[in-house]
């Protein structure tokens, strides 16, 4: 399988994975054979403590998949999505200032080679939508057949504003996950059983009124989760590889 860092692009080469992709390096990288690919990590870490120094180190190992842009997303405990991309290395994109202000326990990021869409900072990734619960999206790759895609998310009431693949996913599952939704949803509807297993520890239940009720969110389980990735991976085809957060 393809490692995060890139390995089996660098192995086609090496008996051994380059250092570059496995620890920091005092000496300035080489971004020969970037291979057209961008780099996507995700962290999750205890509540309490902040992922967005494991984003950062992550994507300068990662930098030599893409130099045209970086991007970190953050959840904080208090349900806030921090954002911050723009075009540039990911050591410049960051200031001290930036990173201070990506708080939470978990996010994603990603450094981006352009392969679809154009260089602007617009199309810097990652994405976000705010219906349903808020979803964040980083990806690495191409889909075939996008001009359908499009035309299909005009129809089902979906902006679409980047010529970005990314966002086209991105739209994809928050249009999944909203066709799983009651039709007329109150926040007094009963609350499904909890869901266990790995992907539940990732929930940070957040919609929380002023009378203390829980929101849609509480609505959120594996199954719904698996269903629309799914219903996702059945529409879309090509080579690519992504990492979420709701």
């Amino acid at each position: 399988a393809r490692a995060p860092c890139g390995w089996r692009h660098c192995h086609r080469r090496r008996a051994s994975p380059p250092r570059r992709c496995c620890i920091r390096s005092t000496e300035a990288p080489s971004f020969e054979d970037n291979g057209e690919m961008c780099g996507i990590v995700a962290v999750l870490t205890a509540p309490g403590e902040q992922a967005v120094g494991m984003l950062y180190e992550a994507l300068l190992a990662l930098q030599h998949r893409g130099q045209d842009a970086a991007g970190i997303i953050t959840l904080s405990q208090s349900g806030r999505l921090c954002l911050h991309k723009d075009n540039g290395m990911a050591r410049d994109v960051f200031q001290p200032e930036q990173l201070r202000n990506l708080r939470g326990p978990m996010g994603i990021g990603h450094v981006r080679y352009p392969t679809a869409g154009s260089s602007s900072c617009a199309e810097a990734q990652p994405f976000f939508v705010n219906s349903p619960y808020g979803i964040a999206l980083a990806h690495n790759g191409n889909l075939v057949g996008l001009p359908k895609l499009k035309h299909d998310l005009l129809w089902q009431y979906r902006h679409l504003n980047t010529g970005s693949d990314s966002e086209v996913l991105l739209n994809l599952l928050a249009t999944e996950l909203l066709s799983s939704l009651p039709a007329n949803p109150t926040k007094h509807q009963e609350e499904p059983e909890s869901a266990n297993g790995p992907f539940a520890a990732m929930q940070i239940k957040r919609s929380v009124d002023v009378n203390g009720d829980e929101g849609p969110s509480s609505q959120l389980t594996n199954e719904k989760v698996i269903d629309a990735v799914k219903a996702v991976m059945s529409r879309c085809h090509g080579g690519y590889a992504v990492v979420s957060m709701i």
